[in-house]
């Protein structure tokens, strides 16, 4: 499971200039984004930490759907850096 965000980040970060096209994908997929952030976080938290490159991913993915304002990303990504 964590080296999908490896993926996901990639997907994300192709996609940061079709601000409109991502946002509506984020819109529609949204249950399915937290299911993955939040599992990820949950789950596999320690297994992230250990891997610079999925800790650099899962904050990737997390900034940006803070950017579009899912606040669920925010929650996470702070109690991620704190613990």
């Amino acid at each position: 499971m964590p080296e999908a965000l490896l993926s996901i980040d990639h997907c994300f970060s192709q996609n940061k200039d079709n601000e409109k096209d991502l946002n509506d994908v984020i819109v529609k997929e949204e249950l399915l984004i937290k299911l993955i952030i939040t599992k990820a976080f949950f789950d596999f938290s320690d297994a992230i930490k250990q891997d610079l490159d999925l800790t650099e991913a899962y904050e990737n993915i997390l900034e940006l759907l803070v950017k579009y304002e899912m606040e669920e990303a925010g929650v996470i990504l702070d109690e991620f850096r704190i613990h």
